[in-house]
């Protein structure tokens, strides 16, 4: 084999040496960065999870339905003023605490809503007494968290004539601390006498919801004045 005969074959074979290396370096390399991901995936698993729970505790709000609403009340006490307010009835018309009181007493009565019927049985049964309660010169509100559509309805099915207040924004409801926050912030049945001087002369709300019927509120009307009316209410 002559000079340049050899010095192909030593070409070529520094080729192959050459491809070989790169081959093998290459696959080195390759199973570097495969033998480096479950360091670093499991470098990501072992982060406490501790800081996951308390973020997701953080953002979750507690079940008031496990909590006794009545707890959570804020009743006004006799002798505290009570909160003056301007409002409107559920036919538009402005209802003034102010001007109410200058007449005589005042009873608010806190409802759950339309949907309820028991106090719908409390509200109609007011209605049957309202001549005994005028006869103590007292004007009555019935007062709840529905929208002045659903406060007409109720005044309309059970025949109220005296004044039904709506309250969709809870201004008076909050105003008496009698927001129920386990049932979407409605009315807790509640009622309040309010003497002439602006003062809560009797406020009532009983922890399993017990309602005030006409006869339990002319008592405390009668007590007020410190003398029966003339006539009795109904049996």
């Amino acid at each position: 084999m002559n000079t340049s005969g050899w010095n192909v074959w030593v070409v070529l074979v520094a080729l192959i040496a050459t491809v070989g290396l790169i081959g093998w370096f290459s696959t080195q390399a390759g199973s570097l960065q495969q033998g480096a991901k479950p360091s670093s995936l499991t470098e990501t698993a072992s982060l406490p999870p501790a800081d996951a729970s308390q973020s997701q505790e953080s953002v979750l709000s507690p079940d008031l339905t496990k909590i006794n609403p009545h707890a959570l009340l804020n009743i006004i006490p006799p002798g505290r003023p009570a909160p003056d307010f301007s409002t409107a009835d559920a036919q538009g018309k402005p209802v003034q605490l102010a001007t109410l009181r200058a007449k005589g007493p005042v009873v608010l009565v806190f409802y759950q809503g339309n949907f309820c019927s028991v106090c719908r049985h409390q509200l109609m049964d007011i209605q049957s007494s309202l001549d005994f309660l005028n006869a103590y010169q007292a004007s009555v509100l019935a007062i709840s968290a529905d929208d002045a559509p659903l406060s007409k309805q109720t005044q309309g099915e059970a025949g109220l004539t005296f004044t039904v207040v709506p309250d969709p924004q809870r201004l008076l409801i909050d105003k008496f601390g009698v927001r129920n926050l386990s049932k979407s912030g409605i009315a807790w049945p509640a009622v309040y006498i309010i003497g002439k001087d602006g003062t809560v002369q009797f406020s009532f709300a009983h922890e399993q919801g017990q309602r005030l019927m006409a006869r339990d509120i002319l008592q405390q009307l009668e007590k007020l004045a410190g003398h029966p009316t003339t006539t009795a209410p109904h049996s």
